[in-house]
C-alpha cells in the first residue's frame, strides 16, 4: 500500500474544507484534501443547492474567501454569458433570481470558480487534491489520529495519508466512528446541556432528514418519468406534524408549524430581480418555483434558456423514514442505510411523478408534463436525478 505524508489531511472538499484548505495553504501548511465526489463543492456544486443566506451577505458578515468565491461566480457570469444589459447592469447580479439567497446559480459555475481559486496552490505542489477517494479507517495514537486509509472509488487502490493535522470536513462526521472519538447525534436532553428548549430525553435518532434534489427545467412534450416503484407509498404518505398528504403544495411553515399554501408558478415573466430578498420577513420557500430557481431566462438574452431552471429542495422531499448513513451506536446497519438511501431517492422520484400527473394546476387541469428532470445541470451519470443534500 502506497503512503504519503503532510502538514494537514482534509478529509471532505466541499465548502467547509475547501475554505479549511485555503486557510491552511495560505498560512504555510502543506495539505491533502480528500473529497469523495468528482466534484468540489458539496452544497454549493454535487448537491446542487444554493445557499442559505442571510439578507446584509452582500454587506458584512462573511469571510474574505466567502468574499472571493461569491464574487468569483460573478464574474464568471459576466465573462462567459450572453447577459441582458439590466443583468448585466445589476449590482449584485443573481443568475437565478432564487428567494433563498442573493446569489443562486448554477453548480458548474460553483466548480469552475472553486477549482480557480485552488489552482494556484495545487500548481505550486503545496495542495493534492485526491477524488473520488472514500475513508476506509483511520489509525490512531493515543487520542490523536495518526494516518487515515483512503480507498479511490474507481478501482479500489488504496493509500495511506499520514498528517500533523486532520481534519474532519464530510457532511456525515465519517471520521468520528472511524477514529473512536466520542461523539452525540441527534437531540441532547435539558438534563444534559441545561439547554432550555432541549427536549427531557435524548433523541439521538432525531436528525434533519435528507433530501434527493434534482433540477427541472419545463419546455414543450411529454416528458413524465416512469411510475416509480414506491409512488403508491408516498401517495399516500401524511407525516405525522403535516395537515395532509406529503405529495402536495401545503407545508408546514419553517418558523410557526402551521399549514402553509405553497404555489408552482412555472417560468414567470417579468424582471427577475424585481423582489426585495427580506426572509425577516418573507421566508420565500412558498413560491415552490423561485425558491431555489438557479437560472432565471430572463437575466439572459432571448432564447439562450428554453426554460427557467429550478433546484427542488423542497419540505416534500424531506426523507423521514430512517437514517441514510450506517451507525452502530444507533443499529444502523450499512444495508439499512442504503435502503433508506434507496427510499429517498425514490420520494424525489414520486415527488417529481407527482408533480408531472397529479399537482393542481391554476386552469383546473392537472400536471405538468413539460416538467423536465435535467441531470446535465447537476453531474449525475444516469442523467436523471441529483445527489442527496444532507
Amino acid at each position: 500500500m502506497d503512503a504519503i505524508a503532510t502538514d494537514v489531511l482534509i478529509l471532505g472538499g466541499g465548502l467547509g474544507g475547501v475554505a479549511a484548505a485555503l486557510a491552511a495553504v495560505e498560512g504555510g501548511a502543506r495539505v491533502v484534501l480528500v473529497e469523495g465526489d468528482r466534484w468540489l463543492g458539496g452544497q454549493l456544486t454535487a448537491q446542487a443547492v444554493p445557499s442559505d443566506e442571510h439578507m446584509w451577505s452582500e454587506s458584512f458578515g462573511i469571510t474574505a474567501s466567502y468574499r472571493r468565491l461569491r464574487d468569483g461566480v460573478r464574474d464568471y457570469y459576466h465573462a462567459h454569458y450572453p447577459l441582458t444589459p439590466a443583468a448585466r447592469a445589476h449590482r449584485h447580479l443573481n443568475p437565478g433570481a432564487g428567494f433563498v439567497s442573493p446569489l443562486c446559480h448554477e453548480p458548474r459555475v460553483g466548480v469552475a470558480v472553486i477549482e480557480a481559486m485552488l489552482a494556484p496552490w495545487r500548481a505550486s505542489g503545496r495542495l493534492s487534491v485526491l477524488q473520488p477517494y472514500r475513508l476506509v479507517s483511520a489509525e490512531t495514537d493515543g487520542d490523536g489520529v495518526r494516518a487515515v486509509i483512503i480507498a479511490r472509488e474507481t478501482d479500489g487502490e488504496s493509500l495511506t495519508v499520514e498528517a500533523a493535522y486532520v481534519l474532519d470536513a464530510t457532511d456525515t462526521g465519517d471520521l468520528l466512528p472511524a477514529a473512536g472519538v466520542e461523539y452525540v447525534t441527534g437531540f441532547e436532553s435539558r438534563r444534559d446541556t441545561g439547554e432550555p428548549s432541549a427536549p427531557e430525553q435524548a433523541q439521538p435518532a432525531n436528525m434533519q432528514g435528507v433530501s434527493w434534489c434534482f433540477a427541472l427545467d419545463h419546455v414543450d412534450g411529454d416528458h413524465t418519468i416512469d411510475r416509480p416503484a414506491a409512488y403508491d407509498h408516498w401517495r399516500a404518505a401524511r407525516p405525522a406534524n403535516w395537515t395532509g398528504p406529503l405529495l402536495s403544495l401545503t407545508a408546514p411553515d419553517p418558523r410557526s408549524g402551521n399549514p402553509a399554501a405553497g404555489r408552482l408558478d412555472i417560468n414567470p415573466d417579468g424582471d427577475p430581480h424585481a423582489f426585495e430578498m427580506a426572509l425577516d420577513r418573507e421566508p420565500g420557500g412558498l413560491d415552490l418555483w423561485r425558491f431555489r430557481r438557479i437560472a432565471a431566462r430572463r437575466n439572459f438574452t432571448d432564447g439562450f434558456y428554453a426554460s427557467d431552471i429550478t433546484l427542488v429542495n423542497w419540505p416534500q422531499i424531506d426523507y423521514f423514514e430512517g437514517l441514510t448513513f450506517a451507525d452502530e451506536s444507533l443499529g444502523v446497519t450499512e444495508a439499512d442505510a442504503a435502503a433508506n438511501r434507496e427510499a429517498a431517492r425514490q420520494l424525489s422520484l414520486s415527488a417529481l411523478y407527482w408533480l408531472q400527473t397529479e399537482v393542481p394546476r391554476p386552469d383546473g387541469g392537472t400536471g405538468y408534463p413539460g416538467l423536465r428532470l435535467r441531470g446535465d445541470i447537476v453531474g449525475t451519470h444516469d442523467g436523471q436525478i441529483g445527489r442527496a443534500h444532507v
